[in-house]
């Protein structure tokens, strides 16, 4: 019997997206199988690769955080900033910005945040 690894899910896992299946019932999925073979610990390591393989195709995952939604013009300018030819867009409503944007990927993030702005205007001596 051949084993299945935890890149082979992944691989996997992002012909499925790409094909339209619910982003949903693929967790299921998932986590079906992961339960089934004993392997629930292998989520975390699942997660890093299904991100590390989509990225592989040109598909980045942007979380956005904002205190207001953010226009659909934007979010493509914050992607093109980033380097992200196909975004798939996450965005999370936050109280606690001030004002502005933070843009997030799994490999880096864009602080546009007013508070980010006043504490590089405050470390860096005012002028």
């Amino acid at each position: 019997m051949v084993q299945i690894t935890t890149k082979m899910l992944a691989i996997y896992a992002a012909d499925q997206l790409k094909a339209g299946i619910s982003p949903q019932k693929l967790v299921d999925q998932v986590a079906a199988f992961l339960v089934s073979e004993r392997r629930s610990g292998d989520v975390k390591l699942f997660s890093r690769l299904l991100q590390a393989e989509r990225s592989r195709r040109g598909i980045g995952e942007i979380t956005i955080s904002s205190i207001v939604p953010i226009p659909e013009t934007v979010k493509q300018q914050l992607a093109k900033k980033m380097d992200i030819k196909h975004p798939v867009f996450h965005e999370v409503i936050d109280a606690k910005i001030i004002g502005g944007i933070i843009a997030s990927t799994s490999e880096s993030t864009l602080d546009l945040s007013i508070a980010h702005k006043l504490t590089t205007f405050v470390h860096h001596g005012g002028a």
